[in-house]
Order: structure tokens, then C-alpha cells, then sequence
């Protein structure tokens, strides 16, 4: 073999070594499939979380929102709203669809309304019936959380399920 074959040889061999080895070595996902101990973290919230939940608040324009959610162990929620202005009933509607947790987020995605014990779908293509929602406190009794997109909190307490929205002239 002449010199110059030898010379082509190891220079086709070396080109050839690094095109099969990745000049930046790829990060390849550790266990991307598993979570470490997240299942268990997972598991307490979403233990935490079922049950009925009520929150009430007052906008700057004297406008009184409430809320009570339902969290059912299923995965599914019910929540109604209720708006009050000078001590009258405004607006009152009902959403439901499911619900559920992975780490610090709590995720809803509003899948109808309930009108005259109704339930009319909406549209899963929709993105404004999909929120999700940081976890900042949650206990036996507590829940607050901020909108990821909105920014608004939110602060709930967790009520009985005979619970109902208080009288409107409150």
C-alpha cells in the first residue's frame, strides 16, 4: 500500500469515527417515564385536594364573587359561580369537567356548563377551558393558588359538602 492510499485510508476512517460521535454529546432524559418520589407528593395533594372548596372575594368595583368547587375522587369537578352586586344576584352559571395534580400544579379542564340541570359541552379545542393553577398552600382546610397565565390568587376553604353559597343580602 503507497503512502498516499495510506494517508486517504485514515483520513476517510477518521471522518468516518467523527460522524458517528457527536461533537456537543446529547442529554438523553433520566427516566423521563418515572417520577422519584413525585407519586407520593402527587398522591397526598390530590388526597387534600377532593372535597368541596369555597372561596369569596370583592372586587374594587364592589362586586362580590364566589365560588364552590366540588373535587370529586374521580377526577371530576363541579363549580358554581355567583356574582352579587347591591346585595342582588347578578350572575349565577355551573362548569364542570376534571381535574387533577402533578407536582405544584393543579390543572381543570372545563369540559360544559350546567343549564337547567343540562350539561352542554363545550369545545375541547377551546384553550380558555384549560387552566392551570400554581400550588402555593394547600391543608386539610386551605387552598390557595395563583392563575399561570392570569396571575390572579385565589384563596379557598375547604366547607362541608351540605354547604351552599351564603344569602345574597350577607
Amino acid at each position: 500500500m503507497t503512502s498516499s492510499r495510506a494517508l486517504i485510508l485514515t483520513v476517510a476512517l477518521v471522518l468516518v469515527g467523527c460522524s458517528a460521535t457527536p461533537v456537543h454529546p446529547v442529554a438523553v432524559p433520566t427516566a423521563w417515564f418515572m417520577k422519584s418520589e413525585a407519586p407520593n407528593a402527587d398522591a397526598k395533594a390530590r388526597i387534600l385536594m377532593i372535597g368541596r372548596w369555597f372561596s369569596d372575594t370583592n372586587d374594587p368595583d364592589g362586586i362580590r364573587r364566589m365560588a364552590l368547587e366540588t373535587m370529586h375522587e374521580d377526577g371530576t369537578f363541579e363549580i358554581s359561580f355567583r356574582s352579587i352586586h347591591g346585595g342582588k344576584v347578578v350572575t349565577e352559571q355551573t362548569e364542570y369537567g376534571l381535574w387533577g395534580v402533578s407536582g405544584d400544579i393543579n390543572f381543570m379542564i372545563t369540559q360544559g356548563y350546567v343549564e337547567d340541570g343540562h350539561r352542554l359541552p363545550v369545545s375541547p379545542k377551546d384553550p380558555t377551558y384549560y387552566d392551570a393553577y400554581r400550588i402555593i398552600r394547600l391543608t386539610l382546610d386551605r387552598f390557595d393558588c395563583t392563575h399561570i397565565v392570569a396571575g390572579g390568587n385565589f384563596q379557598k376553604i375547604k366547607v362541608p359538602d351540605s354547604f351552599q353559597f351564603p344569602s345574597s343580602d350577607i
